[in-house]
């Protein structure tokens, strides 16, 4: 018998001193998944991860061969069903997520898992195990992966005394014993709704378009299960709104140590290097194909790569989402997510104090976002913090609802009561920082904020116009940009920062001066706005300096 903890142990030891090609996500996610393993409070259930690969290694492909799970697949076991919590006995895990290169036996690991999941319900749960397979392509599910389901299934069990696979015109299912099931179905929401599931797999969630929607139809019928699972699995795709992003961006968040939820976990498999030398390069190629050399094989791969990267244009991108594994999202932001995102980190408002702290409002009404961002020069590094705010009673009434909701739950969106803005909670944070900072300025655009500034001037803030023309930004502009990019400035980490940045688009006028402005109305960019009238300020104020030095 294969030792399977060995197993996946030798594999995390081979990625992480960089025997096998390994992105710097997959790293961390194993760095964390170490901690976890430590932690006093969970304890590992060896005996069921060994009855879960048994049950798997003992399915057999089409070819008749036995299906044995390649290295990455036995991690990814553990990573999902190893932790349990001492005081409940229940999974640590309630959501995974996999994300991979095309051609890295995705559906095949659904299939086989998904018979898991009927053959190892969790002794606690009274209820037969309901284990539901969804797709946005009708395809995809009841062919696809109900074929894999069924003929593991059949496999396993050839008399069919325990697992009966039923295909009608409308059906896919594959029964069990004490009334329990696997089933395959589209990704509808009103289809899956009264489903109370034990384990459910949502597959290329990248193209599901009410992704957030079936998510939490399924999540909300799983509430009564002892210790429910949700797995996702995807490639990666173009839309930075959708739920995917959105999703694994959360997945990264904790991986990263941004977001502290252990019951999230997954594998990100990825390049790290999207330049022209990078996508070209065997080595990331292998760090987004962890089936490397068994469904993937070298060769073909590179002959696939060199034809979609000399051809360019869509067959390029295509390439680089579904065979790279890494998003593509237009060439028309500002400045790319990827950089948006290297700089960022966890600022703190004490980071502030003690310093001479520049401050941007951008003020709305109603529809965009008030947003207030403050920068200092901190020992040479620019150190940005950014906060927004929207009316309550307009939440519902805005495009991405779920989006909004979700920054709101990770305290990264603030509320006020009413369908219309006032600014006493924009002047609170503004009075709480001046108390800390050596100095306070705020920067603002004259236009409609009579209220505002007569609030500031009652509290003693120091105020200073500043037009939002593209002159009066097109310096500030060109300097965040390059001090961005070369390392010298610190974004605070904030969902509703990186969707603005990724809705800006340079504009420029005759004069070659620039500003961000918004792609589409589906965009808010009001802290991109915030950024810059405060950096416009802080770069104005070390101009002045610099040349009172110069004339002494």
């Amino acid at each position: 018998m294969r030792d399977y903890f060995q197993i996946a142990r030798s594999y995390e030891t081979k990625c992480l001193s960089g025997l096998i090609p390994t992105c710097k996500n997959v790293e961390a996610a194993m760095k964390r998944f170490q901690r976890q393993r430590a932690n006093p409070n969970y304890f590992c259930d060896h005996n069921y991860v060994v009855k879960a690969i048994r049950i798997m290694e003992a399915m057999e492909l089409d070819n008749g061969a036995k299906l044995i799970l390649m290295d990455w697949q036995v991690y990814f076991v553990h990573m999902v069903f190893l932790l349990r919590h001492k005081k409940s006995g229940k999974r640590v895990v309630g959501d995974a997520y996999l994300t991979v290169g095309r051609g890295n036996a995705k559906s095949s690991l659904i299939g086989a898992l998904a018979n898991v999941g009927l053959l190892l319900p969790e002794p606690e749960d009274t209820k037969a195990p309901i284990v539901l397979m969804t797709a946005r392509q009708r395809e995809q599910a009841m062919d696809t992966l109900f074929e894999y389901a069924k003929n593991f299934a059949t496999s396993i069990d050839p008399n069919k005394q325990i697992l009966k696979p039923l295909r009608t015109t409308i059906d896919r299912m594959v029964k069990g014993s004490k009334q329990g099931y696997i089933k395959a179905m589209t990704s509808e929401p009103k289809s899956i709704e009264g489903y109370r599931t034990s384990f459910a797999f949502l597959d290329e969630i990248h193209v599901m378009e009410n992704g957030l929607k079936v998510y939490t139809t399924i999540r909300n019928g799983q509430k009564d299960r002892f210790s429910p699972l949700r797995i996702l699995i995807t490639t990666a795709g173009s839309d930075p709104e959708s739920f995917c992003k959105d999703f694994e961006d959360s997945v990264l968040d904790c991986i990263y140590g941004r977001r502290d939820d252990d019951s999230i976990t997954g594998l990100v498999f990825t390049v790290d290097d999207t330049s022209e030398d990078g996508i070209r390069n065997p080595i990331e190629w292998q760090k987004a194909n962890p089936s490397w050399g068994v469904t993937i094989q070298p060769d073909i791969f590179k002959q696939d790569a060199d034809f979609a990267l000399d051809a360019g244009g869509t067959m390029a991108n295509e390439f680089i989402i579904k065979n790279l594994n890494s998003w593509v999202m237009g060439n028309d932001s500002w400045i790319e997510d990827s950089i948006i995102k290297r700089y960022m980190r966890s600022v703190s408002w004490d980071e502030f104090k003690g310093q001479k702290v520049y401050i941007g409002v951008d003020l709305s009404s109603t529809d965009d976002l008030t947003a207030l961002s403050a920068v200092a020069n901190v020992n040479g590094q620019y150190v940005f913090k950014s906060l927004a705010w929207i009316p309550y009673g307009t939440l519902s009434q805005r495009k991405n609802a779920w989006k909004y909701k979700e920054w709101i739950k990770r305290g990264e969106l603030l509320t006020i009561p009413g369908e219309v803005m006032n600014y006493e909670a924009l002047v609170e944070r503004i009075l709480f920082i001046k108390r800390m900072a050596k100095k306070v300025v705020v920067l603002y655009d004259e236009n409609k904020s009579f209220e505002f500034v007569k609030m500031c001037n009652d509290n003693g803030v120091e105020l200073i116009p500043h037009k939002q023309s593209l002159p009066a930004f097109s310096k500030a502009t060109l300097t965040f940009e390059r001090s961005l990019r070369t390392g010298k400035i610190d974004l605070d980490y904030n969902g509703v920062t990186r969707f603005c940045f990724i809705g800006s688009m340079l504009m420029e006028n005759h004069q070659q001066d620039v500003k961000p402005g918004k792609k589409s109305k589906a965009y808010k960019i009001d802290i991109v706005i915030s950024k810059l009238q405060a950096f416009g300020g802080l770069l104005f104020d070390e101009t002045k300096a610099r040349k009172r030095v110069r004339i002494s």
